[in-house]
């Protein structure tokens, strides 16, 4: 399996597990050229006679003994190395650049915030680079206000470049890549324009540089800082340099003079150049990865206040772009509309490398990736973000609708989750009030010779079962797992059940044998009950979600065991090849047909029935009652206490599941962050094995 360290919806609750799935995402994805080190930077920073001069007159080198005076050459402790590094930065940046706009910060003992959840930093994850490298500029936000101490907090939101620090006889290659990929992490997460990061890794003897981006890990040899001081100053200036796009910022996202504004240029319909104010300075959605598209999301407006959504992401060279689907798509209801495309360049490109230099063995395979920017139409807000459990029924159905406009169109989508299902806005007709978006990971279904009934594709990773293709049925599957995640997960709007329940916390396993096992349960002998659905929702939704996995069972049953040979003969089963009860894309489309009906009309009339539903428990809330008068007492006997009209509305009030009313419970839990479904919730196919 492929390890990725986007993390479970709750995040990473430590460093140290965090870094055992940057260790994993990174491994195979790491390129070693001998040569990089002395060509980077070349013509973008100082001249090598310029350095040289530098040397010369710097009281820190020692040009006559070729060695930085301040470095020990045994030096005790790690922490005596910093000073004397961030000397020598300080004073190249002081001599070449703009120190108005690079500030260098010793923050080996200052805990930077993470952000792990999506949401606003999460306090309890921090770490720590050696050496900081803090951006000033129309790049970068506003510096927090000086603390009590006057001291601003360095943050991964201002970081140009984290560099780390080792004694040489400490180094270790893997744990080292690792720590930086820590830190290249926050910075993609955090920062939303950032294309690449740069790091140092420094010892008193070498350094070596190392760029973090969509296509893995690209690092230098180890270079004398004192015998070649001069490639070891011209690889400071580079990755402190004053122009932002040097060192990895997209210039096209940046903040207005005052920092009250962000805005974003990319092309219109002319293909003109066209500027548009973020709604929200942060994005909306981001993968929380470094290696993979990188996807985030942008909610922007024009001059007239209309809003659109923007997406950038980092697809591989080798896919069919996004766009192209986007085309055929135009038009079709319940789908993401395209407005405007861009792309933008090339990881080899940035990386200064001929994709064709790098090695072609799998291990370490250099996968090229290519930017992109598409403007979409707003279709609304994330399916997570509902409001109304009605909202919740409405968007599901027509984006399923959406979802068979695509499938008639020759697309198959295999990436249904939370984050691409846009519930529409109130008023929408039918059809529109939901949207299905992100066909990053689509497929043509006329491309190639026959299609295959799929399984449940997270069993692609194991390599003892028969991979199947993914079809159409998988993606049924997957808004299934999306319900279930909704109505069982939530509470209510805006407040996740915490912890999450038994039945859905195992789903995020990054093992997949364990998610499969859980899944499968559901179909072999776990079934669902309404009690399992949040009492917010109500009975509607959970007989829907019992029909829902009804129809599905014989379905997933059957995948499971035509990929584990149930039923083929011996030789077939030797043979590894799929089952022989083939499915041509003509029959699987005519029982598409009746598979996407049944399903349709499954959401209809739960619609149709959760009205009626709420139309009576408004009306039961809002009916007055007769006063009950009591019986008058004698002197003998003791009134009786008799049953308060407000106590009988106050139970049926917590019972009843109307959108307009708030719910009680709300007030007894402790509020959560929404979370979001990984990108395949019901399953990777063997086709996306190496993708992200």
């Amino acid at each position: 399996m492929k390890s990725n360290s986007h993390g479970p919806e709750s995040g990473f609750s430590t460093v140290q597990v965090q870094m055992l799935h940057i260790k994993g995402e990174l491994e195979s994805n790491i390129f070693a050229d001998p040569k990089w080190g002395g060509q980077i930077f070349v013509g973008k920073v100082a001249t090598s006679e310029e350095i040289e001069e530098f040397l010369m007159a710097c009281p820190l080198y020692d040009d006559d003994k070729k060695r930085w005076k301040e470095l020990s050459e045994v030096p005790q402790t790690e922490l005596s190395l910093y000073k004397p590094l961030r000397d020598i930065i300080t004073a190249a940046i002081n001599r070449f650049d703009n120190p108005a706009k690079r500030i260098v910060v010793d923050t080996h003992n200052s805990s930077m915030t993470h952000v792990e959840t999506g949401g606003e930093t999460d306090t309890t994850v921090k770490s720590s680079p050696d050496i900081t490298i803090v951006g000033l500029g129309d790049t970068f936000s506003a510096i927090p206000a000086p603390d009590k101490g006057g001291k601003s907090r360095p943050r991964y939101l201002d970081c140009v470049s984290p560099l780390e620090v080792k004694k040489q006889s400490n180094l270790n290659y893997k744990e080292n890549i690792t720590q930086m990929g820590v830190y290249a992490r926050q910075c993609f997460v955090q920062q939303g324009n950032r294309r690449f990061v740069y790091s140092l890794l420094m010892t008193e003897e070498t350094v070596q540089i190392y760029v973090f981006d969509r296509s893995g890990v690209h690092h230098s040899a180890r270079i004398d800082i004192h015998a070649q001081a001069a490639d070891f100053v011209r690889l400071i200036l580079g990755v402190c340099s004053s122009n932002d796009e040097i060192v990895g910022f997209d210039p096209s996202i940046f903040w207005n003079a005052d920092k009250s504004r962000r805005y974003i240029k990319t092309l219109d319909t002319e293909g003109n150049s066209i500027c548009y104010e973020l709604v929200k300075t942060r994005p909306i959605f981001n993968r929380r990865t470094i290696r993979g598209r990188g996807t985030c999301c942008w909610l922007v407006k024009d001059g007239d206040g209309k809003q659109y959504l923007v997406k950038d992401a980092w697809r591989s060279k080798n896919r069919v772009p996004e766009t192209e689907f986007l085309k055929k798509a135009a038009g079709l209801t319940g789908v993401g509309q395209m407005i405007t495309s861009e792309n933008g360049p090339s990881v080899s490109g940035l990386r200064g490398i001929l994709p064709d230099a790098d090695p072609d063995n799998e291990e370490n395979a250099f996968r090229d990736r290519i930017f992109s920017r598409v403007v979409f139409e707003h279709g609304g807000k994330p399916l997570w973000g509902f409001e109304t459990a009605e909202e919740v029924l409405l968007a599901l159905r027509d984006a399923i609708a959406g979802h068979q406009n695509l499938w008639n169109a020759g697309i198959l989508h295999r990436d249904v989750s939370t984050n691409n299902i846009l519930i529409g806005p109130e008023g929408y007709s039918t059809g529109k009030r939901g949207t299905l978006i992100d066909l990053d990971m689509s497929i043509w279904l006329d491309r190639g010779t026959r299609a295959y009934q799929s399984i449940n594709v997270l069993q692609s990773y194991d390599p003892l079962l028969r991979k199947l293709p993914h079809d159409y049925l998988d993606d049924l599957e997957s808004f299934f797992y999306v319900f279930c995640w909704i109505v069982i997960g939530n509470a209510e709007p805006k407040k996740k059940h915490n912890p999450l329940p038994k039945l859905l916390s195992v789903w995020e396993s990054p093992e997949p044998s364990i998610a499969t096992r859980e899944k499968e349960s559901l179909f072999y002998r776990v079934r669902i009950h309404q009690k399992d659905v949040s009492p917010f929702f109500g009975p509607v939704f959970a007989k829907l979600v019992i029909k829902f996995r009804d129809f599905l069972q014989p379905h997933v049953l059957q995948k499971l065991n035509d990929a584990e040979g149930v039923g083929l003969s011996e030789g077939e089963q030797d043979s590894g090849d799929p089952p022989t009860q083939r499915r041509t894309l003509v029959e699987l489309k005519d029982q598409a047909i009746d598979h996407y009906k049944v399903i349709l009309d499954m959401f209809d009339h739960s619609i149709e029935e959760y009205r009626k539903y709420k139309n009576t428990i408004a009306a039961t809330l809002t009916t007055p009652r007769p006063p009950v008068t009591p019986k008058k007492s004698t002197p003998n006997q003791t009134p009786r206490a008799s049953v308060s009209n407000s106590t009988s509305r106050v139970s049926l009030k917590r019972g009843s599941n109307s959108d307009s009313h708030d719910d009680n419970t709300s007030k007894s839990k402790k509020s959560k962050k929404h979370l979001h479904v990984p990108n395949n919730p019901s399953s990777l196919s063997n086709t996306l094995e190496h993708e992200d």
